[in-house]
């Protein structure tokens, strides 16, 4: 049964898979952007309780697509006021090599 059908933007959901990423480390894909960015907002118009959401996927399929642009991810380690290895606008580059590494071995 479903309580509430929430509309949400790629572009709004695509931040908040960055935020999670960045914020909290959980390498995630634009289904759980969503999911997260929904929680989120209910969180903010609820007094109190318990949110849960279900995290429907990950970011590995992701890594060649925007949602992994390091100049995205910049903006949004600005926006959040989020420390990461995006502090000088470029990924570190052991990252850089291990992403090359997953998606060598993903082809």
């Amino acid at each position: 049964m479903v309580d509430e059908i929430r509309h949400v933007s790629l572009i709004e959901v695509e931040e908040a898979s960055r935020e999670l990423t960045l914020r909290e480390g959980i390498f995630s894909g634009i289904s759980t952007g969503a999911t997260y960015m929904v929680a989120m907002n209910v969180a903010k118009e609820s007094d109190d309780g318990i949110i849960v959401f279900i995290a429907p996927d990950g970011g590995e399929r992701y890594l060649s697509t925007v949602l992994c642009n390091p100049e995205k991810c910049l903006e949004c380690v600005k926006k959040f006021g989020l420390q990461c290895s995006y502090s000088d606008g470029k990924p570190l580059t052991r990252a850089v090599e291990v992403r090359d590494e997953i998606m060598g071995h993903a082809l």
